[in-house]
């Protein structure tokens, strides 16, 4: 599912950790509950940025619209 906050799309597909942003190994798949190098909790994380998502080249199964 896609959310638009403040002119922003997020996806749940995907959540940010805290691991630094270098090459977009921040973004982490929904089905993975705990980044294993930081140690972030999903549950406690956001969902992550669209265009970000779509930058690194992770598939995406929302389409855009579908809020």
């Amino acid at each position: 599912m896609l959310e638009t906050i403040s002119g922003i799309t997020l996806t749940d597909e995907y959540w940010d950790c805290d691991c630094p942003d270098d090459g977009f190994e921040y973004i982490k798949p929904a089905s993975l509950s705990c980044c294993d190098k930081c140690g972030a909790l999903q549950e406690d994380q956001p969902s992550a940025h669209l265009n970000e998502v779509i930058a690194a080249g992770l598939p995406v199964n929302s389409e855009p619209g579908t809020e």
